[in-house]
């Protein structure tokens, strides 16, 4: 235990770092001797946290995106929603960083990739409070269709594509929009798959499988 305190207080260093060296110049800039300095340690102390600094990134990024959510009612879609844009605009200089440098495709595989389970719960949360059982095999689909759209919008708003809308606007849009939607859908379930599908959770054989989408595990129908 006292190991995994010490490796996880080392990469949050690291992280800090990289965060000061990133107000002074870009991601491509920054080098691993710089943050080794700036961090009192060895090269083979970084080495064995990290591949390079694009995976001290990705690890920043999703530890801060857990401990964000970790804090929210993931059950609130205001309050997700709120602290997803707070965190946009808290870190939108080191998060272009990332785009920039990875380039915007592999960047929103990331970013939807860190969303896929906080959508995820969101729905089943809808759908255990409509009696909607967690294995019918829409769900799913759903899933990924609420996280790809939540992720484009996010990215709009980081990269300024959505400046017609304040952060306010942003928040009532999307929550309305997901509550609304997502009850719609579901209560409409039986018109689109059968009565029978919702009650079984779909076929038995596909049960209880899951779908990767990048690091995150998706249940598959």
């Amino acid at each position: 235990m006292a190991e995994r305190v010490t490796s996880e207080n080392t990469k949050r260093m690291f992280a800090d770092a990289l965060k000061r060296a990133l107000k002074k110049k870009s991601l491509s800039q920054i080098t691993v001797k710089e943050l080794v300095l700036s961090c009192g340690v060895n090269h083979k102390t970084f080495y064995y946290h990290f591949r390079d600094i694009y995976d001290l990134v990705h690890w920043t990024l999703d530890r801060e995106t857990v401990e964000i959510l970790r804090g929210a009612d993931l059950t609130d879609y205001e309050e997700v929603i709120r602290y997803l844009l707070g965190y946009i605009r808290e870190n939108s200089y080191m998060l272009n960083c990332l785009c920039n440098a990875i380039g915007k495709q592999q960047f929103t595989t990331f970013i939807r990739d860190d969303l896929a389970d906080t959508v995820q719960r969101l729905v089943l949360e809808e759908a255990n409070a409509m009696g909607v059982a967690k294995t019918h095999p829409y769900l799913p689909f759903l899933c990924d269709f609420l996280t790809g759209a939540l992720t484009d919008m996010l990215i709009d708003y980081l990269t300024g594509d959505d400046d017609a809308q304040s952060e306010s606007e942003l928040v009532r849009y999307v929550v309305y929009t997901f509550r609304v939607s997502v009850q719609a859908l579901l209560a409409g379930l039986d018109t689109v798959c059968g009565r029978g599908e919702t009650a079984a959770g779909g076929d038995a054989d596909n049960r209880g499988e899951t779908r990767k989408t990048g690091r995150r595990a998706v249940m598959a129908p």
